[in-house]
């Protein structure tokens, strides 16, 4: 993880050892945070591509929707239909 240096010179207090505390974490977070910019120039590209593959727009869904659902109705017409003109 992250050590306070050789042992040679250590904080004795309780208010150095908070400083301390707080330096460590606050080096983790700043390595973190530039791995993680790091990384993000690379996989930024791919996420865009495949988001803009992916998307799909409202229209298209509506329009979708609106297939299916005279699909549907013209089912429903032929199943009604076949019901009437069966012979019992």
């Amino acid at each position: 993880m992250t050590t306070a240096g050789s042992g040679d010179v250590v904080a004795t207090t309780t208010a150095t050892q908070a400083i301390g505390i707080v330096l460590m974490v606050t080096g983790l977070a700043f390595g973190s945070l530039l791995v993680g910019a790091v990384a993000q120039r690379f996989v930024a590209p791919e996420v865009e591509a495949e988001t803009e593959r992916l998307e799909i727009t409202d229209a298209q869904i509506a329009s979708e929707l609106n297939e299916l659902a005279q699909r549907v109705q013209r089912l429903d017409a032929a199943i009604r239909h076949r019901q009437v003109t069966r012979p019992d």
